[in-house]
């Protein structure tokens, strides 16, 4: 991150099958930020991260993509029932 004024941190766990949610999606997408703003922390040059969120909010439950034409999320499919 030397020599950068922003980061944005777009990375998160997005798998199907879930054996243990804590384990499998909460802690990595934790620990990566951390990381992140650690670092950005550390050196010292970084005046802005950007934190997204994964493609998962932006389709938000099962309801809506049975909507979503050819289930190609997109700007126009936004979560709509979360």
């Amino acid at each position: 991150m030397r020599g950068c004024r922003i980061v944005i941190h777009t990375a998160s766990p997005l798998v199907r099958s879930v054996r243990e949610p804590q384990r499998d999606l909460v802690d990595p997408a934790v620990h990566g930020t951390r990381n992140v703003l650690g670092t950005a922390t550390e050196v010292g040059e970084v005046q802005r991260v950007v934190l997204t969120s994964s493609v998962a909010a932006m389709i938000g439950d099962a309801q809506d993509i049975v909507d979503v034409p050819r289930r190609i999320v997109t700007e126009k499919t936004w979560n709509t029932t979360s």
